[in-house]
């Protein structure tokens, strides 16, 4: 809610551009702790409800190092110089020309990520192997899992690496599975230079190849999923999209219905411009002639890699026009297909907690009275669009937790031309006590004072202590195993208690429902020989009960 309502107040503020298809705020050039002035950064990426950005950054010398010959890591098997040769050869091979350096390189990519904190993109994380490594890796599509990537080439464990694409799930912190290969029947390109959009429920997926059935160069393909991680053969699209120059970096809107991509066509404003057309029916090869997206958008730079998420109503895009290749948005309103299609955004809390919570979502028809299908949330949520006008039941289900059943009104939203509408499904658990950790609690280093970039958390923590007034709260502090144990007992303890000031004077949370513990270093989560093990220990747990 708070950030659809940042994005609201920019929308009151910004002064529109507007034609019969569009409405646009001037574009926003994101911050320096996404784009850098040195070095490019593309593809950008955006999770589903608008608070993640995936991006590659590229020819950065702080990349990931990471090369993998069998099982052994050549990067600290290696020495330096051995190792800059080996990766310098496979650059050689990759481009087919001498590579000078590997660091200011185009195949040095790595992908960065950046989070919604205190009204923008404030938290970047670079992530470690296997998401990245010293070869190639750029991200360029989300699957239907909102925790799930598409990235360029395929990667194995042995270290080798093919063309194509490969898709790797995020499974929590700073952890990657490692990538499957995405098959593709007959796939080639005889270029390095590729991408890929996959749509909102991953039956279809358009590629910029370039081919020998291609017009120009780089051409826009179709294939179809026809298994898991198996697609058919790419056919090219019409030529009213393809042409003798270049089309790249294709993004598919998320009913559908239009396709965004790049071209270089001399009808533009220069450089390589952002188009969109409309989808004429289910060969996904038919398609309108292209719009041209106007300025501010496009410009006589090289403007591409549209993304446009409709959750905030932003088209996130990458332009030249500072030099180097930078990532910016505007708000955006494109041009509506008159389709019936209704989406739900459901999320699974815990009661206690109010934190989210994965599980399956039931739902039926409410004039049948009972639950035929079933729904798997990804962190606790599902973008599920419905067709049909039946008004549903629907609940949330996890073993050891009770679900309250909630009736959705759909025809209301048909009827009030409502496209999207989030709804909130509790689990209670049966055992009436939760205990959790919130990551992001900050105190300036050796104190109990709490950082400004802790508030939004704990405000959320006052919400739910406010809606439920049965709750009492134990909050206990931990530390790692630096110092003495009863100083540490002491800094914990009064950390605790500084968040529990904080929810009865900010949230007016009466005092007795909440207790403060410090723990020190008696309870650790592991064994604190390393940094990033002492940091997980040091934090604060939070325990709901009735």
């Amino acid at each position: 809610m708070l950030l659809s309502l940042c994005f609201l107040l920019q929308s009151l503020v910004f002064p529109w551009t507007t034609n019969a298809d569009y409405e646009m705020s001037p574009v926003e050039k994101l911050n320096t702790k996404i784009n850098s002035s040195k070095y490019d950064e593309i593809n950008p990426v955006i999770s589903k409800d608008g608070l993640t950005i995936y991006f590659t950054r590229v020819g950065h010398p702080d990349f990931n190092r990471t090369l993998m010959d069998e099982n052994l890591d050549l990067s600290t098997s290696l020495s330096f110089n051995d190792y800059q040769n080996e990766l310098s050869n496979i650059y050689q091979t990759l481009s087919g020309k001498k590579v000078s350096s590997v660091t200011d390189n185009a195949f040095n990519q790595d992908v960065w990520v950046a989070t919604w904190s205190n009204g923008d993109f404030n938290n970047i994380q670079h992530p470690d192997y296997p998401l990245n490594s010293a070869l190639p890796n750029s991200v360029c599509s989300l699957t239907p899992n909102n925790n799930e990537l598409i990235v360029i080439n395929e990667f194995y464990k042995d270290g080798s690496m093919y063309k194509g694409f490969s898709t790797i799930k995020h499974v929590g912190d700073n952890n990657w599975q490692f990538p499957r290969p995405l098959f593709i029947y007959d796939y080639y390109s005889l270029s390095p230079d590729v991408n890929l959009t996959m749509s909102e429920d991953g039956r279809v997926i358009i590629m910029s190849l370039n081919r020998q059935s291609s017009l120009g160069s780089n051409d826009l393909y179709v294939s179809f999923k026809v298994d898991d991680n198996l697609f058919t053969s790419p056919l090219p699209l019409s030529s009213k999209i393809n042409s003798i120059y270049r089309e790249t970096t294709p993004f598919i809107s998320r009913d559908g219905q239009f396709i965004y991509f790049s071209s270089n066509k001399p009808d533009g404003y220069g450089g390589n411009d952002i188009y969109v057309a409309r989808r004429l029916d289910e060969s996904w090869q038919n398609w309108s002639e292209p719009s041209l997206l106007p300025a501010p958008i496009n410009s006589v730079y090289d403007d591409s890699q549209p993304f446009v998420n409709e959750f905030t109503g932003y088209i996130y895009f990458t332009s030249k026009r500072d030099g180097t290749s930078d990532i910016f948005r505007s708000a955006f309103h494109p041009m509506k297909e008159n389709e019936r299609k209704k989406t739900l955004i459901i999320r699974v809390v815990n009661s206690l907690t109010g934190q989210p919570i994965n599980g399956e979502v039931v739902y039926g028809k409410l004039s049948d009275g009972f639950y035929t299908q079933t729904l798997n949330t990804i962190d606790g949520t599902i973008y599920y669009s419905f067709t049909d006008e039946d008004d549903i039941m629907i609940k949330a289900k996890k073993l050891g937790y009770t679900g309250v059943n909630k009736d959705v009104k759909l025809s209301e939203l048909y009827k009030d031309e409502i496209t999207m509408q989030e709804i909130t499904l509790y689990l209670e658990p049966k055992d009436k006590e939760e205990k959790f950790t919130l990551n992001n609690i900050y105190f300036v280093q050796s104190t109990a004072i709490i950082k400004d970039e802790s508030y939004e958390s704990l405000d959320l923590i006052t919400q739910v202590l406010n809606k439920n007034a049965a709750l009492k709260m134990k909050i206990s502090g931990h530390t790692d195993n630096v110092g003495e144990e009863q100083s540490l007992i002491q800094l914990s303890l009064e950390r605790a208690t500084a968040i529990k000031d904080y929810l009865v004077k900010k949230g007016g949370i009466d005092p007795k429902r909440i207790t403060a513990e410090g723990k020190g270093r008696s309870e650790p989560l592991n064994d604190n020989s390393t940094e990033e093990k002492k940091s997980k220990n040091r934090r604060v747990e939070f325990t709901v009960y009735k």
